[in-house]
């Protein structure tokens, strides 16, 4: 069960990469994406858990906020080193919406929204 989880949350993150996009300068392209963002993710109506994106200079950060007690530190960090191995794909993906794009951070939080694995995909 551990391990089909680490992939279909792995494999979620991957699939919300086709969102990502950043921008630099003056932060506005970014803020403007990461709120469309937002509003593709809500408008999937995932059942489980949380999506949020934000703007936080010219990283585009994405924080899945799992719904239940279930996840732990160890199975978040599993989750983020398994979405590794496609980040430079993924941050391809990004720059070709908003080229200035610097890093996608990808954060996993549990039901209570405390942090519990945290990656910067440069």
């Amino acid at each position: 069960m551990k391990k089909g989880f680490v992939l279909s949350l792995a494999l979620l993150l991957c699939v919300l990469c086709a969102f990502a996009g950043c921008s630099g300068g003056d932060n506005s392209e970014l803020v403007a994406y990461a709120e469309k963002q937002q509003d593709a993710a809500e408008a999937m109506s995932m059942t489980g858990f949380d999506l949020d994106f934000a703007a936080e200079g010219d990283s585009l950060v994405c924080t899945y906020k799992y719904g239940t007690g279930l996840l732990t530190e160890e199975l978040a960090e599993i989750t983020l080193n398994a979405v590794g191995a496609s980040s430079d794909t993924m941050l391809e993906s990004v720059k070709e919406e908003v080229p200035s794009c610097e890093s996608v951070i990808f954060k996993i939080a549990d039901s209570d929204g405390k942090i519990l694995a945290e990656k910067e995909f440069k």
